[in-house]
């Protein structure tokens, strides 16, 4: 059986320290208390997320009426500058 051992900054000693005796059966967990509870943490909430309405481009359909393709002003049907 070897041992070596943390110092807070250092592995000791340099080699493995041998302490004698043998193993008889391999290791195994010992059974213990069981864990304790974690108190809980509050955390913030996640920033709300509002998507957007789903937004559909056509390609080559010409001018829509809602933005100025309707001929509301074209100089043709424009009514005569007043002097």
């Amino acid at each position: 059986m070897y041992h070596k051992w943390w110092d807070g900054s250092n592995w000791g000693p340099s080699g493995w320290e041998p302490l004698g005796g043998v193993f008889t059966s391999p290791p195994a967990a010992v059974p213990g208390e069981a864990a304790t509870p974690v108190p809980g943490v509050q955390r913030r909430l996640p920033r709300l997320f509002n998507p957007a309405e789903p937004v559909i481009f056509l390609e080559g359909v010409g001018r829509s009426f809602k933005h100025g393709g309707d001929g509301r002003f074209c100089p043709s049907l424009l009514p005569p500058e007043i002097p």
